[in-house]
C-alpha cells in the first residue's frame, strides 16, 4: 500500500458557507469560493489574498479540508453534537485528495446483498422487481441463499474524491477498484460472511514486511454489478432515473474524470462482516488499516472504461500491491464516535447522535418487527413441521446460529 500523506483531524473552527473564512463576516448571498478546493469562503479579493498568504495556500495544497457540501456534511449543524458524514480516513497524492465516513443507518448495523443499495431512493420491491426481471423467479431465492445475501456483512462506506491539480490536468477516479485493505491475521473472519463458491475479492499482498489483504467492492449476486452508487458530482444530486454528466463515463463502475476543482461522493459497500460476531459499521471498521483508492491522470485519448477493464483485470490478484491512492483509518476518530455505542448501548448512541425521538421510534420498530416475527411462528407452527423446516432453511442459507437461537428462543417463550 503507498505511503501517502496521511492527515489526522485536528481541532479547528469549522467553515461556513455564509462567513468569510479571511475576516469572519457574515453573508447570506456574496461570498466567493476558493476554484480549487469549494470551501473557503471571501467577501472581498481583499480577504482572499490576506488569507492565501496566511494560510490558505497551504491548507488548500494538503487538502485539510473537504469540499463544502451537502453530500458529505463533516462538521455538526446547528446544535447537533456529532456530524452527519465524520471523517475516519483522510490522505491525498498528486493533486488527488480522498476523505472518508460511514453511510449506514442509525442502528449501526452492518447490511445485506439483500436489501436496497440505497434505501432513501428505492424501496424493496422495485428492487425485488428489477431482479426477477434478470433472473428466473425460481432462481432468484437461490441465488440469495448461495451468495449469504441475508446476511448483515455489507459495510457502507461515503466516500469524496477530489481534483486540486495546479497544472490543469484531469483525473479519472475507477470508484468499483477500490479495496479496503487489513492485516492478513483478519482474513479468516473476513470470510464466514461469504458462502464457500464465493471467495473472490480478497487477495493477499505483501508490503513493507507485512502480509496484507485486500477486500474489493461486494458485488450484487442477482445484477452482477459492483454495490457502488455516485451520490454527487460537483454538487449535483445524481438521482437513479436521470442521465449523468458527461464526466460519468461509467455510473455502474463509478468510472469518473475530474477537472481541477470538480469532486465526486461514492457511497460504496464491502463485504466484512459475518453476521456472528463482527455486525456493527464501528466494529467493521476496527479490523481494517485504511483503503486504497485507484486513479490516473487522464492524457488525451486513452479511453476511461477500458482503463477500467485492464485495471479489474490486474488488481484483484494474488501478490498485487495496490498502487492507487492510500488512506489510513484513524481508529482514535473511530471510537470517539461511535463510544457511546461501544461503552453504554446501541439506544445510547442513537440518542446521543439523533435524539430521544430516534431513540422512541427505534423502539417502535422493533415492536413491531416482534409482533409480525410472532405472528409469522404462530402460522408455521400450526402448519405440519414448519417450524422445524424453517428452521432449518435458516441455517442451511447462512444465518448465524445467534439469529437462529433468537428463533429458538422466541418459540420457546411462545410455547410456555
Amino acid at each position: 500500500m503507498a505511503k501517502d500523506k496521511n492527515s489526522q483531524p485536528k481541532i479547528r473552527k469549522p467553515r461556513s458557507a455564509h462567513r468569510c473564512t479571511s475576516c469572519g463576516k457574515e453573508d447570506q448571498e456574496h461570498l466567493s469560493t476558493c476554484a480549487l478546493c469549494k470551501c473557503a469562503r471571501y467577501c472581498n479579493k481583499e480577504c482572499q489574498v490576506a488569507d492565501y498568504k496566511a494560510r490558505h495556500k497551504e491548507e488548500c495544497a494538503a487538502f485539510v479540508y473537504p469540499p463544502m457540501t451537502r453530500a458529505f456534511v463533516t462538521e455538526p449543524v446547528g446544535d447537533e453534537k456529532y456530524a452527519q458524514r465524520p471523517v475516519f480516513a483522510h490522505a491525498y497524492r498528486e493533486g488527488v485528495g480522498c476523505w472518508v465516513s460511514v453511510d449506514g443507518e442509525y442502528d449501526c448495523d452492518l447490511k445485506s446483498l439483500a436489501e436496497p443499495m440505497d434505501i432513501a431512493s428505492e424501496d424493496f420491491l422495485t428492487v425485488m422487481r428489477r431482479r426477477m426481471a434478470l433472473v428466473p423467479a425460481s432462481d432468484a431465492v437461490s441465488i440469495g441463499d448461495q451468495s449469504k445475501a441475508f446476511m448483515r456483512n455489507l459495510l457502507t462506506l461515503s466516500i469524496l474524491v477530489q481534483n486540486r491539480r495546479k497544472d490543469k490536468t484531469k483525473v479519472l477516479v475507477f470508484g468499483s477498484q477500490t479495496q479496503l485493505v487489513t492485516l492478513a491475521t483478519t482474513v479468516d473472519v473476513l470470510r464466514r460472511g461469504r458462502s464457500t463458491s464465493n471467495m473472490e475479492g480478497i487477495h493477499m499482498f505483501e508490503a513493507g514486511g507485512n502480509m496484507l489483504a485486500a477486500v474489493s467492492v461486494a458485488e450484487d449476486p442477482w445484477e452482477k454489478r459492483p454495490r457502488l452508487q455516485i451520490k454527487n458530482f460537483d454538487g449535483l444530486d445524481i438521482k437513479n432515473d436521470t442521465r449523468p454528466p458527461a464526466p460519468i463515463t461509467d455510473a455502474a463502475n463509478g468510472v469518473v474524470s475530474l477537472k481541477p476543482g470538480e469532486y465526486v461522493v461514492y457511497r460504496i459497500q464491502f463485504r466484512v462482516g459475518d453476521d456472528d460476531g463482527l455486525t456493527t459499521d464501528f466494529g467493521a471498521l476496527g479490523r481494517l488499516a485504511g483503503l486504497n483508492l485507484a486513479f490516473t491522470l487522464w492524457e488525451h485519448g486513452l479511453n476511461p472504461t477500458l482503463l477500467d477493464y485492464i485495471l479489474s483485470t490486474t488488481i484483484h490478484k494474488d501478490g498485487h500491491v495496490p498502487q492507487g491512492l492510500g488512506v489510513l483509518l484513524d481508529h482514535h476518530a473511530i471510537y470517539q464516535h461511535y463510544a457511546d455505542f461501544i461503552e453504554k448501548g446501541q439506544e445510547a448512541f442513537i440518542e446521543s447522535h439523533f435524539g430521544r425521538k430516534r431513540v422512541d421510534a427505534f423502539r417502535t420498530h422493533f415492536q413491531s418487527m416482534d409482533t409480525i416475527g410472532r405472528h409469522m411462528m404462530r402460522t408455521l407452527e400450526h402448519t405440519d413441521g414448519g417450524m422445524d423446516r424453517f428452521v432449518a432453511e435458516l441455517r442451511a442459507s447462512g444465518t448465524s446460529q445467534e439469529m437462529v437461537e433468537k428463533f429458538e428462543r422466541l418459540r420457546t417463550t411462545m410455547a410456555a
